[in-house]
């Protein structure tokens, strides 16, 4: 329009959007002779007036990238078009991929140069079973490794042989040719070294202090599998804050959310943790949150018997089963321990239990209570079971 165009449109992905001093947009002419090819044309965009950025950007692990989408309804100067030309990215696409296809491709073999180089790293300083660095030692990971380094070499000496291609005979078919292999090379490699040496490594490799923030903003997220994924990497973590967003999650409106959170909660060492699981035996998930107080983790126990000590019926009736279910001598002996706590409805539901174990021990521990325990029901109970 006059001397400038004016651009009008909407971009769904832009990196650095609502943070950049200017935007490369890429707008086709709305007026087109009947039969000719559209034109395709760059500018280079003053951020500012005419432009809106979404705030849509919301992925796990890229949030720094700020690829936010926008709108756009602004008119520009003659100057913002690159190279003075209309149409010039199609001629840039098709005749010279190097200026836009290449640059792809050395950024692609860099990602996955990276991933290679950090799961070493990781894997040498993990301690598995008190060796360092034992995980490296396993034949299916050395060969992920292997696979890995192959992949990215691979992919450089391709991009190395279409850079030289492009200083000899720039446009030319075959070095055009050379540069899309080296895209297609370097992007495969990129997907597939990070996705393998992930896996190899598995998630502690991002329980990292500094990746902390990161993840704990990830399990707050909107989509259901980024909140998972990301309850995934923080289970093992020591982190007070780490538990505190496990426990949040018990409350996830997606069921697999709550039952991950639940399982991993169930891990966890100390009282708190096991006071917890107990407050879920109330809210519905009766079963699993009995399999969870099952797990004879530290401070499982301890954490069971202060709560036996203020118990209703129900709730002691629980905890026994959970005691049961350890299968543990340690959780037996709690059980005859129960037999001595001040609770009524503890000795009650601990006389059951030892009644339904039937060991030498649990029976001698019966007898006594039958004959010395306060409350009626608790000797009736022992006496039939010793």
């Amino acid at each position: 329009e006059g001397a400038g165009f004016r651009l009008k449109g909407h971009k769904s992905v832009c990196s650095g959007a609502g943070h950049l001093d200017a935007y490369l947009v890429t707008a086709r002419a709305a007026e087109v002779e009947e039969g000719a090819e559209p034109r395709i044309s760059y500018f280079l965009v003053p951020g500012g007036a005419g432009m809106e950025v979404e705030h849509s950007w919301d992925p796990l692990g890229m949030r720094a990238t700020a690829s936010n989408g926008f709108s756009l309804d602004a008119r520009v100067s003659a100057d913002t078009l690159v190279g003075g030309v209309e149409g010039l990215v199609r001629l840039l696409a098709y005749a010279m991929p190097q200026w836009l296809v290449a640059s792809y491709a050395s950024v692609y073999v860099g990602v996955a140069q990276a991933a290679l180089t950090e799961a070493v790293r990781h894997l040498e300083g993990r301690v598995v079973e008190g060796e360092r660095g034992g995980l490296g030692r396993l034949a299916s990971v050395r060969a992920r490794l292997g696979r890995a380094d192959a992949q990215v070499e691979g992919a450089r000496l391709v991009l190395e042989e279409a850079g030289r291609r492009v200083d000899r005979a720039p446009g030319d078919p075959e070095t055009n040719r050379w540069i899309y292999r080296a895209k297609l090379l370097a992007g495969d490699a990129a997907m597939e070294v990070a996705a393998s040496l992930s896996e190899a490594c598995g998630l502690g490799a991002l329980r990292r202090p500094e990746a902390m923030p990161m993840l704990l903003a990830a399990a707050e997220s909107e989509d259901a599998s980024t909140r998972l994924v990301a309850l995934a990497a923080i289970a093992e973590s020591p982190l007070a804050e780490a538990l505190s967003a496990l426990m949040r999650a018990g409350a996830d409106p997606s069921g697999p959310v709550r039952n991950a959170a639940l399982g991993f909660v169930a891990t966890r060492d100390g009282v708190a943790p096991t006071g917890w699981l107990i407050e879920q035996l109330a809210r519905g998930g009766r079963e699993a949150a009995l399999t969870a107080l099952a797990q004879p983790v530290d401070g499982r126990i301890e954490g069971i018997l202060v709560a036996l000590e203020t118990a209703d019926g129900p709730l002691a009736s629980d905890l026994m089963q959970a005691l049961l279910r350890m299968r543990r001598a340690h959780g037996n002996a709690a059980i005859e321990a129960s037999l001595h706590l001040g609770n009524v409805h503890a000795r009650r539901a601990a006389a059951v239990a030892l009644v339904s174990l039937g060991t030498p021990e649990a029976r001698a521990a019966l007898a006594l209570a039958a004959g010395a325990d306060s409350d009626d029901d608790v000797r009736r109970i022992a006496a039939a079971g010793s």
